[in-house]
């Protein structure tokens, strides 16, 4: 944090012009082709060494890890994983650029997502950051959409109900998560993990331990809802009665 303001600074001051400059949401590509700043050949001047295992993702450098290649895993109840990636950038001057993402590792059951926000000058070099996601994300597939809330914060690790896990098994369609609160809030995955993702998760079973259970309602609360059913014509006094009797008969 202290090392992006502080480049912040430095470039405010040497070079006023980029502030003037106007801001548009990028490719990492485009940005390439305007300033010459390779983002792929400095990941490979950074780091050579690719992860190829089952790691926690949360605050990782996305240079790191092997990405678009099924990884098998031991980490029980999960087979395997998938990482997958994000990028897009703006240009602020010709010696600079920001750009913004979202790392994800997909699994049998879940999707874990790091944000991340880079800001890299020719001279100095990148500084990162990776904020937390938000609490709950909507996940969407095809037409469909689901929210999603955090499983697992040491993780950021989001639960796929089984419902959604098929949807995504059967549905050909853009795969896509909205969260809240970062730079990129729009996070779409690629045409060719798309297709892996169908034979990867689990389109089985519900890991009900993850699954919200609806509580029981009391008889007050059955009475309450017979009443309103009644109060809105949508049964009769004699249906009421029969259904107040019978809530009164059992032991709940």
């Amino acid at each position: 944090m202290n090392r992006l303001s502080l480049l912040l600074q430095v470039l405010a001051l040497a070079f006023p012009v980029w502030m003037a400059a106007p801001a548009g949401a990028q490719t990492v590509e485009s940005l390439i082709a305007q300033r010459g700043y390779d983002w792929e050949e400095e990941e490979e001047k950074e780091e050579k060494t690719e992860i190829s295992t089952d790691v926690n993702i949360k605050g990782i450098d996305p240079k790191r890890l092997l990405f678009d290649t099924p990884i098998s895993t031991t980490n029980s109840p999960l087979t395997t994983v998938l990482y997958d990636r994000a990028v897009e950038g703006d240009m602020c001057f010709i010696s600079c650029n920001f750009y913004n993402g979202v790392t994800s590792k997909w699994s049998d059951f879940f999707v874990d997502l790091q944000p991340f926000e880079n800001f890299c000058m020719t001279l100095t070099g990148c500084a990162n950051q990776y904020p937390s996601p938000s609490e709950a994300i909507l996940l969407k597939i095809g037409d469909s959409s689901y929210t999603l809330k955090m499983s697992d914060l040491a993780q950021n690790r989001y639960y796929i109900p089984l419902r959604a896990r098929k949807d995504i098994a059967s549905n050909s369609g853009e795969i896509s998560i909205e969260i809240q609160g970062v730079k990129m809030p729009v996070y779409k995955i690629g045409s060719k993990n798309r297709e892996t993702l169908r034979t990867l998760i689990d389109n089985s079973q519900e890991l009900t331990e993850y699954v919200e259970v609806e509580k029981p309602r009391t008889r007050k609360e059955k009475l309450i809802e017979a009443k309103d059913l009644l109060d809105a014509g949508l049964i009769t006094e004699n249906e009421y009665q029969e259904m107040r009797e019978k809530i009164l008969d059992t032991s709940n």
